[in-house]
């Protein structure tokens, strides 16, 4: 995907790897940020890596999506509740959503281009 500022994002999936759980790699201009299960390692070009201790309570693997499902309704309750800030308008997450159905339906498309907004 190509943002008007000219960044570009992309999002892969593969099911068949030696690691069962998620692995989230970011790259950028002046590095990259690896996270392997709770490990995250930072890794800015020409400098040495480090590794990063995200200081939060490792995830629960007997719950779906590694407790990230559980997460996400404590984190609703509290935003209902007036106990914790929206951390999104709706507009950024319907956007979100919009973004996500738009690359699927490019894949079913052969990787066509397509807009997100028309």
């Amino acid at each position: 995907m190509m943002f008007e500022n000219g960044v570009t994002a992309t999002l892969q999936m593969n099911a068949f790897n030696q690691n069962s759980g998620r692995r989230v790699t970011l790259f950028g201009t002046y590095g990259m940020a690896d996270m392997v299960d709770d490990k995250i390692t930072l890794n800015i070009y020409g400098q040495p890596a480090e590794l990063i201790d995200p200081a939060i309570q490792k995830m629960n693997e007997a719950y779906a999506h590694g407790g990230g499902d559980a997460r996400m309704i404590d984190a609703l309750y509290g935003m209902i509740s007036g106990e914790s800030p929206l951390t999104t308008s709706l507009e950024q997450s319907v956007e979100s959503h919009l973004i996500g159905i738009r690359a699927e339906e490019s894949r079913l498309e052969g990787g066509k281009l397509l807009l997100v907004h028309a």
